[in-house]
């Protein structure tokens, strides 16, 4: 038996969105929160990017701005609600799509999406998708009038995609 074997682990995909959280400075503050001060949001912010790793965490020299990077709208969305449930009171910045430096020039990341939905909205789906730059690579049938379309998108293309969504299938336009 070997017992200095190595396993090696599985890449995580790197981040491709980050946001920018400071003290709230508005009129209002500490109406919402009882966490307010830059230490607190400081210490949770490691800690956070401690023990999940999709996340990055950078601070500028005063200690008083935190950029959190991580994969998508939804990850980023999920921390800030936890942190605004546990008390904290913060200032948070739109998100920022990250584009890398590659041999072949700026690397933009690019999302898979998978929509399944009924057949009447396909089009509007698929126009709409083409605006935001997205590719079509599949369109299956998934059975009674339900279709399964594939894109391949730009992230930047997808930010605020989903109330746009919405309102297609409401069949508003």
């Amino acid at each position: 038996l070997e017992l200095n074997k190595t396993i090696s682990a599985t890449p995580i995909d790197p981040p491709t969105m980050s946001i920018t959280i400071t003290v709230n400075s508005s009129p209002l503050a500490g109406t919402e929160g009882k966490k307010l001060t830059s230490t607190q949001i400081r210490e949770r912010l490691i800690l956070e990017a401690e023990n999940n790793v999709g996340i990055t965490f950078e601070e500028n020299l005063n200690k008083d701005s935190f950029v959190i990077s991580g994969r998508g709208e939804l990850m980023l969305e999920i921390l800030l609600t936890q942190m605004r449930r546990e008390g904290f009171e913060m200032t948070v910045s739109p998100p920022k799509v990250l584009i890398r430096e590659g041999n072949a020039g700026k690397q933009e990341p690019i999302e898979e999406i998978t929509m399944d939905l009924d057949e009447e909205y396909s089009s509007k789906i698929i126009d709409s998708m083409n605006r935001r730059k997205g590719k079509l690579v599949d369109l299956k049938d998934t059975g009674k009038d339900k279709k399964r379309l594939i894109f391949h998108a730009p992230t930047r293309g997808l930010m605020g995609y989903t109330s746009r969504f919405l309102t297609l299938t409401k069949g508003t336009g």
